[in-house]
């Protein structure tokens, strides 16, 4: 990790599926993803706010994984 403002979320392995099929995903969220480890079957996936696109990325995955989590089983 280095220094400065960053941000952590976890996937389980349906939100990975569901966050991967997401059109015009934005590759911050992608690379975070795909730097993320996998342990137990979630992931934790770590990313530096480098700007502002970064932070809007972050809060539509947030929103995206709230949406996930609202919807009945």
């Amino acid at each position: 990790m280095q220094s400065g403002v960053s941000g952590t979320f976890v996937l389980s392995g349906l939100e990975e599926q569901e966050i991967s099929a997401t059109n015009g995903l934005p590759r911050v969220i992608k690379q975070a993803v795909r730097d993320g480890t996998l342990s137990h079957g979630v992931r934790h996936c770590w990313m530096e706010f480098d700007d502002l696109d970064a932070v809007h990325a972050f809060v539509d995955v947030v929103r995206l994984k709230y949406q996930l989590l609202a919807r009945p089983e």
